[in-house]
């Protein structure tokens, strides 16, 4: 959905292309470091077993600080040394291979002749062997298809957790609550492994110790019932003194974890949303807010009718314009979006229109009915058009109309659309005016999309 190394690695070759091998040289010992901030800030959630937790622990604890300033800003020059501890203790590991090393050690050798050194420039053949080198890292690690950014909480659990929020607001019926229970549990599992993974690094030697034990000890818990696995990981690693809202997070945990679901209330309900919330707060990364709310208003919209009408889709441009997120990455979190939507999350009870501030689904299923709130409007709007063309009509009788507008007056909206359509240029506002005029009144509200867009900019 977002920028992934893909992406970025098109974007170098263009740089090769151009005969930029300089940059090219650069840009991908910096995609390179990327890549390894990655692979090794997520090495422990690799491992499956008591046997190579302990070997990463013993690791850790050999390389220090030396290793935790690493992890917060990876280069290549560092991280070959640690890349070959982790290749000789965890051979076949993913993301470890003596091709991989061998590749890292061109980039860095290239990279180290040119940047640091004055006076040479990089050759055609070695900006080549770079790029290669990079190519083949991305897929060998898997990283290829993956964002350069982190992105916080993914976004299927995104989606669900702010519609979740927003219902919860919204919840006073004991069918609401239950509704937001019922997906709470299924997502919570999987957002309180994310935060584990995610506070590891933060953990003294003691507690990381104190955790593989709980995690070789309890793991065939975790087939009978995940949630309660991973209450039990939290609870015993014990979050108040790693978080600034531990105590808060631990006091929701112990709720939920006593909690029989026989009744449903707000008081019950708020444990599980307040897990939610300090969750989406710790993964919370300010570069990525814009697009996670893009998403989430692209969901809103998509979930009336289960489709991006031309008028949802103009509005949303206007968002992703004001979010300065670039238009080909707007339609690609769009698709994103609908498709985790249409095959992920379709047993969401909380994902429904009532998070637009439209009609319910409910209300959207049933055959929709007249009121008189509506008739009046359509009224009102029917008579200042009348009014405005009887002005027209009055100012303009002797200074001549054009064929479009004879054609509009006597009622021939057929006629005055094909005319109008003759004339129609962007720059021309009443041949726009009328051609939407005589669209619309022919009941047809099928307009074209470059002219709407236009249109609606000129009013």
């Amino acid at each position: 959905m977002f920028k992934t190394f893909k992406d970025s690695l098109v974007e170098i070759e263009q740089f090769y292309n151009d005969k930029n091998y300089h940059t090219t040289v650069v840009e991908s010992a910096k995609l390179a470091e990327r890549g390894l901030a990655i692979l090794f800030n997520h090495f422990h959630s690799f491992l499956s077993n008591k046997k190579e937790w302990l070997a990463y622990l013993e690791f850790e604890r050999q390389n220090g600080d030396k290793y935790n300033s690493f992890l917060k800003r990876p280069t290549i020059g560092v991280a070959i040394g640690f890349y070959s501890q982790l290749l000789e203790r965890f051979p076949g590991q993913t993301g470890l291979t003596e091709e991989i090393r061998r590749h890292l050690n061109t980039i860095n050798t290239v990279r180290n002749a040119h940047v640091h050194a004055s006076g040479r420039t990089v050759s055609s053949d070695e900006a080549g062997t770079v790029l290669d080198a990079l190519e083949k890292i991305l897929h060998s690690t898997n990283l290829i298809k993956l964002s350069t950014s982190v992105i916080g909480v993914p976004i299927k659990y995104y989606l669900v957790l702010r519609s979740i929020v927003e219902k919860y607001e919204k919840a006073e019926s004991e069918s609401d609550f239950k509704k937001i229970v019922d997906d709470s549990l299924k997502i919570l599992p999987a957002l309180l492994n994310l935060l584990l993974n995610r506070v590891y690094h933060d953990l003294d030697f003691e507690k990381k110790e104190k955790l593989i034990e709980l995690y070789a000890g309890t793991v065939d818990s975790k087939k009978t019932n995940e949630l309660t696995y991973y209450i039990n990981l939290c609870l015993q690693l014990d979050f108040q003194p790693i978080l600034q809202k531990g105590n808060s997070l631990n006091e929701s945990l112990e709720a939920i974890q006593s909690d029989m679901q026989v009744n449903y209330s707000r008081r019950q309900t708020r444990h599980y949303v307040n897990i939610l919330e300090i969750i989406a707060e710790i993964f919370d990364i300010p570069e990525s807010r814009p697009f996670l709310e893009f998403a989430d208003s692209v969901k809103k919209r998509y979930l009336v009718k289960h489709s991006l009408t031309d008028r949802d889709r103009i509005i949303l441009e206007d968002k992703a314009r004001e979010s300065k997120i670039s238009k080909d990455l707007a339609t690609r979190i769009e698709e994103s979006v609908i498709q985790t939507i249409d095959k992920e999350l379709t047993l969401f009870q909380t994902l429904t229109a009532e998070d637009e501030s439209a009609p319910t689904t409910e209300v959207i299923a049933q055959p929709r009915r007249p009121r008189i709130r509506q008739y009046v409007i359509a009224g009102a709007v029917g008579f200042v058009f009348l009014a405005i063309g009887a002005w027209y009509f009055l100012i303009r009788v002797n200074t001549g109309f054009t064929d479009y507008e004879k054609a509009y007056f006597a009622f021939q909206m057929e006629d005055a659309n094909r005319l109008a359509k003759k004339k129609l240029s962007l720059n021309n506002i009443k041949a726009n005016f009328y051609y939407i005029l005589s669209d619309y009144f022919r009941g047809s509200p099928k307009i074209s999309s470059e002219v709407r867009k236009e249109y609606q900019k000129l009013l």
